[in-house]
């Protein structure tokens, strides 16, 4: 993502660490900080938070943990997580590990309307796997919902990560971009296109014959649309820009860390607030 740009982030977990006055370094209140020491802990190591002396010891505990994050079948190091601090590249393990969270997430609530799967998807579509491969590999990621509405899929083009978001009512694919030059215009719709051939084809496989979808029929129709984030927006008039609700991307990335770390669906949460 662009540097500096600023991102109205509407995830409940992140406005359920912003209520109330922000720090103004990195949008969550002291309190939140200094109350939580695995969050106090990771800010330090990740992004050179000021830590009172009492905290070092505790802090070293953390850093010489080795995986701290397991969601199902991935898992992430310390160090494979410090791609989530300001001006690193996020890696594909990262996204990986959002796509395993996002269908944890999708189990543990009555309405299940969305299917989040990894980068590794778009690659093993443009080898070519056939469609029983496909389903039998990310079976874990595509649940029986009736109600299935939305796909989410990252993407990696060289160095910029762009989403496809099929939208099955109406039967839109949407391409989300924040950088998106002219010349990697075309090649990324049809990146986004051919996903959406694929999948309509797995949606319609033999697999899901047993699971009435409530939308129909997806084997035709589709239509696609490209939405360019505007880079360097403001805060409006009436939103300051420290405020909880307008909020920086290193913000986002901060909270991010924390959600993966310390959310119910990371296998290794409660060990690491043990050794916190």
């Amino acid at each position: 993502m662009e540097k500096g740009r600023r991102n109205h982030y509407q995830s409940h977990g992140f406005l359920d660490l912003v209520k109330g006055e922000p720090d103004s370094k990195i949008g969550l209140r002291r309190s939140e900080v200094y109350n939580n020491r695995v969050v106090y802990q990771l800010l330090k190591w990740m992004h050179k938070y000021p830590m009172e002396k009492q905290y070092e010891h505790q802090a070293r505990q953390l850093l010489h943990v080795e995986h701290i994050v397991k969601i199902g079948g991935s898992s992430a190091t310390r160090q494979e997580l410090f791609c989530l601090s300001k001006d690193h590249i996020i890696t594909a393990k990262i996204m990986e590990l959002w796509a395993r969270k996002c269908t944890w997430e999708q189990r543990s609530i009555t309405l299940k309307t969305t299917w989040c799967l990894p980068p590794s998807f778009l690659v093993d579509v443009f080898q070519h796997l056939q469609i029983e491969e496909l389903i039998d590999k990310y079976a874990d990621y595509m649940g029986k919902y009736p109600s299935l509405e939305y796909i989410y899929i990252p993407i990696k083009d060289n160095d910029h990560w762009y989403l496809m978001v099929m939208s099955l009512e109406p039967k839109i694919v949407f391409h989300l971009d924040s950088n998106l030059p002219h010349e990697r215009k075309e090649p990324r719709t049809q990146s986004t296109n051919t996903l959406a051939v694929v999948l309509s084809q797995i949606i319609s496989s033999a697999h899901f014959e047993a699971c009435p979808f409530e939308h129909g029929d997806f084997s035709g129709g589709w239509s696609s649309q490209t939405i360019e984030v505007v880079h360097d927006v403001q805060p409006p008039p009436t939103c300051q820009e420290d405020s909880a609700l307008w909020i920086s991307e290193n913000q986002v990335l901060i909270t991010t860390t924390i959600d993966l770390v310390l959310g119910s669906s990371n296998e290794l949460r409660k060990t690491i607030m043990d050794n916190a």
